[in-house]
């Protein structure tokens, strides 16, 4: 999903101040809306397990568990429809630091029939780091049309921390996390951290930024984003 002009350049007009944006998602790099390469400093996808910079990616975490994992499970594809014990489940890719499986019917899978039960493979899954010691973070979630089971080998907390307490660290001043979901909490609630929090946020993340942080009362995909870095500019915060 490409960024709107207005958010666009409201970070390229952050960007050209001389500020620092940093993106982290959970999404594969090529999910990663293209403008954003030519905006940010570091862009850590798949939870902060790949790291793009200077248009190289390398891995920011050890990767090798989610192979082990994908091996134990029997998982062939990249991307689409995969088996499991005679039952089908969908296996979002292609991701090289995580792990998505889909149930139900998402609707960017119109068609695809999945059959397999998220409980039991959420069972095998946990069976599986606990009996071969993989250092594996797994998150469940689900909406009214479809759950899904996100497994990473890092998470976007951890990510923070190593951005903050690096070797030869990158002199912030202030750092804003901007986010919506579960993931992000987290991070957010890091010492040294200020968050951001907007309408369509969680209810977590919406107490959290207006008990200590920042909320601006617009949804972040309508003016939200732009009107937080137009405040933060005008020196408001």
């Amino acid at each position: 999903m490409p960024v709107s002009s207005r958010i666009e350049d409201a970070l390229r007009n952050f960007r050209q101040k001389g500020h620092k944006l940093v993106f982290i998602t959970g999404a594969p790099i090529h999910h990663v809306p293209l403008q954003l390469f030519g905006l940010a400093e570091k862009i850590f996808v798949e939870q902060g397990g790949l790291k793009w910079k200077n248009n190289e990616v390398s891995a920011a975490s050890q990767t090798k568990d989610i192979y082990l994992l994908r091996d134990y499970l029997g998982i062939r594809v990249e991307d689409g429809l995969q088996r499991f014990n005679n039952k089908t489940l969908i296996v979002e890719g292609m991701r090289y630091a995580s792990l998505t499986l889909l149930f139900g019917s998402p609707a960017h899978y119109h068609g695809l029939r999945v059959t397999a039960d998220p409980e039991e493979i959420l069972a095998k899954i946990q069976d599986v780091i606990l009996e071969k010691k993989l250092e594996l973070f797994v998150v469940p979630g689900h909406d009214e049309e479809y759950s899904w089971i996100d497994v990473a080998v890092t998470n976007k907390t951890l990510t923070v921390q190593k951005l903050l307490t690096a070797k030869n660290p990158v002199n912030f001043s202030k750092v804003y996390y901007l986010g919506d979901g579960g993931s992000d909490f987290g991070a957010m609630s890091l010492d040294g951290v200020i968050p951001v929090g907007f309408p369509n946020c969680i209810s977590s993340i919406i107490s959290l930024t207006k008990s200590r942080g920042i909320f601006i009362p617009k949804k972040a995909y309508e003016y939200g984003t732009k009107i937080f870095f137009s405040r933060l500019l005008d020196g408001e915060f």
